[in-house]
This record gives C-alpha cells, sequence and structure tokens, in this order.
C-alpha cells in the first residue's frame, strides 16, 4: 500500500509535471495573438472602430496547449443589422481574398449566435460572437483566481484533464462545460479550511468598507478585487494554507464525495455563505453551479441525466481511510466511465488519486 507520505510527493511531483507539459508554450501564445490581431484587422474593414476580445481559457489562465480561441466583437450596433447578419458579413469578409480561416458553421439558433472557423495555418479552432461581453468579465475574474496562488492552475488543469478523460467535459453533449469545472475549482478552494483563496466578489473596493462593490455590464454586477498587491491587506487568510497540490486535489475529491451537500446547495464563488437550491427555486437532481455573474443562470440546465452517470447509487466514495466505498451524492458527475472506475473504485483516495495523473 501507498504511505501516505509517499502518496503527498508522488502527487505534487506528478502534478506540477503535468502542468509543466500541458500549459501553453510561448510559441502556442505568440500563434493565438497573430490570430487576434488578424481578425482585428480584417474585421477593421467592415466596422471601423470594432475591438476585438479574446475571452475562455486561452486568457483565463486555464489554457492547455491545444486550446481553442473564443472571441467577442465589441461594436457599436446598427438598428439595421441583427448579430446573426454582422456574424455573416464577418465570415463572408474572412473569405474574400486569400482566405486565412475556413469557415465551419454560423450558429444561429444559440443563446449567443457565434461563427466557428479554423485558421487554416495553425489549424486553431475559433468561435466569434458579436457583443457578448459579460464572458470578458468572467474571463478576467478567473485570470485574478489563476494569478493569485499557483496552486489555483495546478488543480484547475487536472480537474478539466479528469472531465475530458472521462468525456464528460462538453456542454453541447449534455455535460458539464470546462467553464463549470473550474468554478467547482474555485468553489473548493474558497471553502477548504483554511482557504486557498478568497472571494474576490466580498472583499472591500479599497481599504474603506464605505465605497459600495458595484460595477455595471449589461445591468449585472461584475465587481470583483482586482488589487492583488494589496490582497493581504484586506484578506485577513492570506497566505495560510499550507497544503501541497496534491493534497488538495485529495481533499477535492473528497469535499464533491463526502462534504458538498447536492441535495440543499449551490456550486457558488461569488459568497462564501453556503447559497441554498430554495433561494434559486433550482430543484432538479444534478449538481447546480450559479454563474457569478449572470445570477439566474444555472450552468447545469442542460445536464443530461442520460450521460451524468454518477448519480447516487451508482459507485462509491471512502466513508474513511479503511472504509468500503459508500453511495456518491446525487448529482455529483465529476467522475463517470470505465477510466474513473479503474482510477477510483478499488482503495482509497489517498492510495488511487496518484494513479490518474502519469
Amino acid at each position: 500500500m501507498i504511505t501516505r507520505q509517499i502518496v503527498k510527493v508522488g502527487l505534487l511531483y506528478q502534478l506540477r509535471l503535468f502542468v509543466d507539459e500541458s500549459q501553453m508554450a510561448n510559441e502556442d501564445v505568440e500563434q493565438r495573438e497573430k490570430i487576434l490581431t488578424c481578425l482585428e484587422k480584417e474585421f477593421q474593414k467592415l466596422y471601423p472602430g470594432c475591438r476585438v476580445h479574446s475571452t475562455g481559457s486561452f486568457k483565463n489562465g486555464f489554457g492547455f496547449q491545444h486550446s481553442d480561441l473564443d472571441v467577442c466583437i465589441e461594436l457599436e450596433m446598427n438598428n439595421n443589422e441583427s448579430s446573426i447578419q454582422i456574424l455573416e458579413n464577418l465570415a463572408q469578409c474572412l473569405q474574400s481574398n486569400e482566405p486565412l480561416f475556413r469557415i465551419i458553421e454560423i450558429v444561429r439558433n444559440a443563446r449567443v449566435p457565434i461563427v466557428r472557423l479554423v485558421h487554416i495555418e495553425s489549424d486553431i479552432e475559433v468561435d466569434i460572437s458579436v457583443n457578448n461581453l459579460l464572458p470578458i468579465e468572467n474571463t478576467r475574474l478567473l485570470k485574478m483566481y489563476s494569478d493569485i496562488d499557483p496552486r489555483v492552475r495546478e488543480l484547475g488543469f487536472v480537474v478539466k484533464t479528469l472531465a475530458k478523460k472521462c468525456n464528460i467535459c462538453d456542454a453541447s453533449r449534455g455535460t458539464l462545460s470546462s467553464y463549470a469545472y473550474i468554478l467547482m475549482v474555485i468553489h473548493f478552494l474558497q471553502q477548504v479550511q483554511p482557504p486557498v483563496i478568497p472571494v474576490l466578489q466580498q472583499l472591500p473596493n479599497g481599504l474603506s468598507s464605505n465605497i459600495p462593490n458595484v460595477r455595471k455590464r449589461e445591468d449585472w454586477n461584475v465587481y470583483f478585487y482586482d488589487d492583488l498587491k494589496n490582497l493581504n491587506e484586506v484578506w485577513k487568510d492570506y497566505g495560510l494554507n499550507k497544503l501541497s497540490s496534491g493534497e488538495l486535489w485529495i481533499e477535492f475529491l473528497r469535499y464533491y464525495t463526502e462534504i458538498f451537500d447536492y441535495d440543499k446547495n449551490i456550486v457558488t464563488i461569488r459568497q462564501i455563505q453556503p447559497l441554498p437550491r430554495s433561494e434559486k427555486g433550482w430543484f432538479h437532481p444534478t449538481i447546480a453551479i450559479e454563474d457569478p455573474f449572470i445570477l439566474t443562470h444555472d450552468l447545469t440546465e442542460k445536464l443530461s441525466l442520460r450521460t451524468h452517470s454518477m448519480r447516487k447509487g451508482d459507485y462509491g466514495g471512502p466513508q474513511h481511510a479503511n472504509a468500503k466505498w459508500k453511495s456518491f451524492p446525487k448529482g455529483f458527475c465529476m467522475v463517470a466511465g470505465d477510466s474513473m472506475r479503474r482510477t477510483f473504485n478499488q482503495s482509497r483516495i489517498e492510495d488511487q488519486a496518484i494513479s490518474f495523473i502519469w
């Protein structure tokens, strides 16, 4: 049996090696920046003064080497043009002359219409939306959390990879998005004692508590504390958590299999206090995850019971060090498929957590 100390050391080493090998190299970043510059140059021809924003994993600190590009075009809307018409114009613009991009599709019926294309030279996929500005704030918020402590990125990378390996990281197929998994990581790191990171949306705006924590974007409050160099002055728990990222990985699994109350509460990162389902009226049988800014948006609203196999009674989790596995809580959808059964169903978490990260 692997000793606890070996697991701690092994997990820490494997986690950091994994992150080093998975994160974007300088050339990956440069390639994507060139694509953004190219897009802005082309779009300025049609819509002078428009701005190109990169959102999602490329900019939020949790991007892999092969991450796609999510792009928002910010421009003044003409009353005679819909966002879909603008996307069609942009797609046509990119196809003119010597095309640098291949258009895959225009997704017209989504909540946020997009044009999906591929940069021919690099084979990087790009999703473009128009005036979808709240993801810019989401990206900034996640980037701020990833910059507070390196353990945030390390744990985020591992959880995203876990979900991808188990084929449960695609919202279009009835599973959770990678964004939802990162929110689960941040929530856990806020709740563990002592916390690894604060709740940035609850920290005061400056050293005076009299200044309201409000900054509006599309009628939603998108305020969060962003002065990281002075974080130790406004957050009393700064630097108190000494657990390694390997130990936090184990505790993350324990938190979502033994501690978090799926029936009563919602995963939230905007407040430290529990967020009851009754407050939102979100009583569906799966895990509930609140968007930190669009407070009416449950990120699991399209989660499929058919595709998320980790419901109560399907598999099990450890009650204590030498116990047999108990039933996972209803709604737990982090673990699915044969790969996870091989990894976690034959021994306690401490012994098996290391076997996933190789």
